[in-house]
């Protein structure tokens, strides 16, 4: 639902879904799959959906993801987002629009409960 609206909104070439990473570190090849990122002129809208808030999509942004696209982008800053829909507590930093992420060292909540999905 998210990349629907998303690819309605934005130039589908901006728009990476289920993109593959592959990676090398000390413990050998791997790869990762950020859900959704976005690539804009001087920054990146990094997206991990879930259907219910999770400690596990933070850790996933902060650990895995950001620094891959950081590596791959070095002059873009990243914003990292998680979209659900079913919230477990109160977020600490929520947004209701991708445009409202402005620190890149915070992990936000874009609470998304259907098709409006603002940008």
């Amino acid at each position: 639902t998210i990349y629907r609206r998303l690819k309605a909104i934005l130039d589908e070439d901006c728009i990476f879904y289920n993109k593959w990473i592959r990676f090398e570190d000390s413990s050998g090849t791997h790869f990762a799959q950020p859900d959704i990122f976005i690539i804009c002129p001087s920054k990146i809208f990094l997206l991990e959906v879930k259907r219910t808030q999770t400690l596990e999509a933070e850790l996933q942004l902060k650990y895995l993801y950001r620094p891959l696209l950081e590596h791959l982008f070095p002059s873009k800053e990243i914003f990292c987002i998680q979209v659900c829909k079913n919230l477990r507590a109160r977020p600490r930093n929520e947004i209701n629009a991708l445009r409202e992420a402005r620190d890149p060292s915070i992990i936000y909540t874009y609470h998304c409960l259907g098709e409006i999905f603002n940008v």
